[in-house]
């Protein structure tokens, strides 16, 4: 009996380094196989199909730089428009303090006007403004000096 517990010890060593060796191979061989599929996927990726047509590795770097380009020139773009937007700004400012130094009583003016912010965001407009305040200066409907006498005070009217 011990004999026969022998030569089972031994077969099942066997087997055991068979199916070691097996499985071994089979592993070795599908290595060999994914790093060929690997090769021919790589190479394919990278080489032309033929003269005419780059290669897909090509064309994809080509994509790259184009959206790389367009965002480039985009933020270059709202850039120069962002300081060509300030140095509009400081020039709509500087015309109207300018306008604003030249005729105080439109500085006055202002101060009563609701919409005073729109118009000094807006050179144009003063000196329309400035126009109509001049009008009024002068007076547009006659002479108006004389309608009180020189004795006149507020006391005259009762309450």
């Amino acid at each position: 009996m011990a004999h026969y517990c022998a030569k089972l010890v031994f077969s099942m060593i066997l087997t055991a380094l068979a199916t070691i060796l097996v499985l071994l191979s089979v592993a070795i061989v599908g290595c060999v196989l994914m790093y060929r599929r690997l090769k021919a996927s790589i190479l394919s990726f990278v080489s032309q199909p033929d003269e005419k047509t780059p290669s897909p590795l090509a064309t994809f770097i080509d994509t790259c730089a184009f959206v790389f380009s367009q965002r480039l020139v985009l933020q270059l773009k709202s850039t120069v428009m962002g300081m060509n937007s300030v140095d509009s700004k400081i020039e709509q400012r500087e015309a109207v303090a300018t306008a604003l130094e030249g005729n105080p009583s439109l500085a006055a003016a202002l101060q009563f006007i609701p919409g005073a912010r729109r118009l000094m965001k807006n050179p144009q407009l003063l000196t329309l403004l400035t126009g109509a305040l001049a009008k009024v200066g002068k007076g547009a409907g006659g002479d108006h000096t004389n309608m009180v006498s020189p004795g006149w005070s507020v006391r005259q009217f009762p309450l």
